[in-house]
């Protein structure tokens, strides 16, 4: 599996990888879908995009580790610093919940999501 959410256009793909529960793990959650990225490009002769979906409280929890050498978040700042290859987009939870709030037909999902980013 490439990602947790993958879509895919006419010259590009967008690879989503999703936590919410769970912290994210450089190694497993950004090196290997970035060389999973490579090799679908190279494959389908298309762009790729990685983005790292997160809640707020995830992010910020992870900055507060930076000071550790087993930091993810230094790694990540790190890969997103020097390796240009690949676009990399860090996207919080809490920016979709304000996506869907201004879309009256998306009142549900909103409230969903609040209701999910409150705990």
């Amino acid at each position: 599996m490439l990602s947790l959410i993958f879509i895919v256009g006419s010259k590009f793909f967008i690879s989503i990888e999703a936590k919410y529960l769970s912290d994210f793990n450089y190694k497993k959650d950004i090196y290997t879908n970035k060389e999973r990225i490579k090799i679908a490009s190279k494959e389908k002769k298309y762009s790729g995009i990685q983005v790292l979906l997160i809640t707020e409280k995830k992010w910020i929890g992870a900055k507060r580790q930076e000071n550790k050498d087993t930091s993810n978040y230094v790694l990540l700042r790190d890969y997103i610093q020097n390796d240009t290859d690949i676009p990399f987009i860090v996207l919080f939870w809490e920016d979709i919940r304000e996506l869907v709030r201004k879309k009256e037909n998306m009142k549900e999902a909103y409230e969903f999501l609040s209701r999910m980013l409150s705990n």
